[in-house]
């Protein structure tokens, strides 16, 4: 492979290799996202059930299912997708659902973002969900995330 010319992908379809660095629609950021609440949602369930068994574990008898009140899910679930959003960005650039869709986070050089800027960008995310409806009118598909932080949402198949 010459150092200027990206690896051969052969499993994405030759009229959509086109669009390969290219800035990602909204269609494709949903779908993604839609992708990563279904990820969240999986962990939280996986949160509850550890929490469960280890109650279960600890005093078998009195075992009751634990209820968690309504902040509690909240917060917790704010944390988590925090927390995931900016571990796949620093290490891979994407997601779960960005991998699936063939979406890549990068920063206004074309890297990676470093641990700072995808915190930001996660915390943003997860606050300010409604400002990836920005890339609809955006002429360069930016969110409001992606103008504030300098960062962008490409489409890019190479492997992580």
């Amino acid at each position: 492979m010459s150092g200027d010319r990206p690896a051969r992908i052969p499993f994405v379809p030759k009229d959509a290799r086109a669009y390969h660095g290219r800035a990602a629609g909204i269609v494709s950021r949903g779908l993604a996202g839609c992708i990563d609440l279904g990820v969240l949602f999986a962990m939280m369930v996986t949160v509850y059930v550890g929490w469960a068994a280890l109650l279960f574990a600890i005093n078998p008898p009195a075992f009751r299912p634990p209820v968690v009140p309504h902040p509690l899910v909240v917060i917790g679930g704010g944390i988590l997708l925090v927390g995931y959003l900016t571990v796949s960005w620093i290490t891979t650039g994407r997601t779960y659902g960005d991998h699936v869709l063939g979406l890549r986070v990068l920063d206004r050089h074309g890297r990676l973002p470093h641990l700072g800027l995808a915190l930001a960008r996660a915390v943003l995310c997860t606050v300010f969900l409604l400002g990836v409806l920005w890339v609809v009118f955006s002429s360069h598909r930016r969110s409001i995330q992606d103008v504030l932080l300098r960062t962008s949402v490409v489409y890019d198949w190479h492997r992580s």
